[in-house]
Parts: structure tokens; sequence; C-alpha cells
């Protein structure tokens, strides 16, 4: 994962408080705690969340308050709704949330907890993006997948705002 985080430190700002907008990402650590990281090092914190455990090494993120290194926070819950809640509620008093937007991208589950109609929360919104139908090593579409995916998550903040 040297190599994403190495390209991340290009597109990204260097920590969470250099964002415009409030962002977190969920890891897991190595004891299984779930986690929502929203502080300190970007680039890390997001390659961990994408860190899939046996394909991918774990990612270590300074300063993070666990037992790193890090991996991918789905491992424990795919979309981390609980989780989720538990830092919007604890961060804030539940009437001063404006608005939380949580991006799924759409794949087959047994589970059934990728369904944010579920929550009944007011001010929970999903951007949805369709499988891609590839395989897991082919990315040939990246670019046009990640550009609707902007698309649509550019039209959900107009509406939210």
């Amino acid at each position: 994962m040297d190599g994403v985080v190495k390209r991340l430190k290009e597109l990204l700002p260097p920590t969470f408080e250099d964002l415009e907008r409030d962002f977190a990402c969920a890891v897991v650590d190595y004891k299984g705690n779930h986690m929502i990281v929203d502080s300190g090092p970007l680039p890390e914190a997001i390659a961990a969340s994408g860190a899939i455990p046996v394909v991918f090494h774990p990612v270590d993120v300074p300063g993070l308050n666990g037992t790193g290194p890090y991996f991918d926070g789905g491992v424990i819950d795919r979309v981390g709704l609980k989780i989720w809640r538990e830092r919007i509620r604890n961060k804030n008093s539940i009437e001063d949330i404006n608005h939380a937007l949580i991006h799924v991208v759409e794949k087959t589950t047994l589970s059934g907890n990728d369904d944010l109609s579920k929550v009944n929360e007011q001010k929970w919104s999903s951007v949805k993006s369709a499988k891609s139908g590839k395989g897991f090593f082919d990315i040939s579409d990246y670019e046009e997948m990640f550009s609707k995916a902007q698309v649509n998550t550019e039209k959900m903040l107009k509406k939210i705002e």
C-alpha cells in the first residue's frame, strides 16, 4: 500500500483538518476494533480504509490511537452505519447535525446492511455507485466510474446544502 499512500499524498491535503468539509473514514485495528478516523494524516487513513485483508497489507496511520497497522473497516460493517451514527451523535447534538452523506458502492450482499432506507435518519443521504461488473484486478473504466461518482456526489451536495 506504500504506492497508494504515495499517490494519495500527491492528490490530497496532508490532513483531515486541511479539508473544506468534515470527512471521516472507517478502519479496523489488529484487535478488531472498528473506529472512525477524522483527524491526522489523511492519505494514510484513506489507504488503510481500503486495505482489504489478505489482498492488501494493512497501513500504519501515524498518531492514531489503536493497535495498528489498520485495514478496511468494511470487514466489520460494510457501510458502518452504527459507528457513523455514534460518531455524529458524539461529535454534535442531533439538532446541530446539518447532514451526513455516505458513499456506497453497490454490491451483492446477503446481509442487507447496505440499505440506508432502513436507518430511519432524516439527515442522512447516500450516493450510490453502480457495480462495475469487472473483475477485481480490472480497473480499465476507473476514470469513467470516478467521474460518475463525482457528478452524483456534487448533485447530492447541492440538494442537501
